[in-house]
């Protein structure tokens, strides 16, 4: 679940930690760096500066077990060039998905109705996860 805590559990439209949270979920903020923290990329590892545009997203996970609530926030900070390397390499894979042989495949199985059997279901390739 992406979004402040307010919104997901309360409904709230008007989200205090962001203007407009419904509206982005999922995705990041691109925000340039002002202050002197130190914050890392943390897909490369590598030192955000000041000045430099990065992006930044900020997710709220809650569990509820025996009654309580628990409530935890992850940030994560990806600077331009991983961005950049990240859409580049979903746009190959796209490209690439129609020429593939299928040379590594794997069979799923299933449960037969009734038994406690498995029988195979389809063959379906590691690469590009087509069905057949």
């Amino acid at each position: 679940m992406n979004g402040c805590f307010n919104c997901l559990d309360f409904g709230n439209p008007r989200c205090i930690l962001h203007k407009d949270c419904a509206n982005r979920e999922g995705e990041s903020v691109q925000v340039i760096k002002k202050a002197r923290k130190d914050h890392i990329c943390d897909h490369c590892g590598r030192k955000i500066e000041k000045g430099q545009r990065y992006f930044y997203d900020r997710s709220f996970f809650c569990h509820k077990e025996d009654g309580e609530t628990f409530l935890w926030g992850e940030d994560v900070r990806k600077c331009f060039r991983c961005d950049y390397k990240q859409k580049q390499h979903e746009k190959r894979f796209e490209r690439f998905k129609p020429t593939c042989e299928h040379k590594f495949c794997h069979d799923e199985y299933s449960y037969i109705p009734g038994e406690c059997v498995m029988q195979p279901e389809c063959t379906v390739c590691n690469i590009c996860g087509e069905r057949f």
